[in-house]
């Protein structure tokens, strides 16, 4: 009965430690490039830094409004 409680308490800590502990195989997402709004070079649409298309270093909103320019 012993061993049982055992072995659960180690299964239980290592389900812990790789899929809830920080260290673990959650998926960290940084919210600063996420949240960063730029403006569209053609059109001056505001989009997510994460969403634009970047040509000749600059942001753009589409496919259309890049090739406006």
């Amino acid at each position: 009965m012993i061993m049982k409680l055992l072995l659960l308490g180690v299964v239980g800590y290592v389900i812990y430690f790789f899929f809830f502990k920080d260290g673990g195989f959650s998926k960290k997402i940084n919210k600063d490039d996420s949240e960063t709004m730029v403006e569209c070079e053609a059109c001056d649409v505001y989009i997510s830094v994460e969403d634009s298309i970047i040509k000749d270093g600059k942001y753009y909103c589409s496919k259309e409004c890049a090739s406006l320019s």
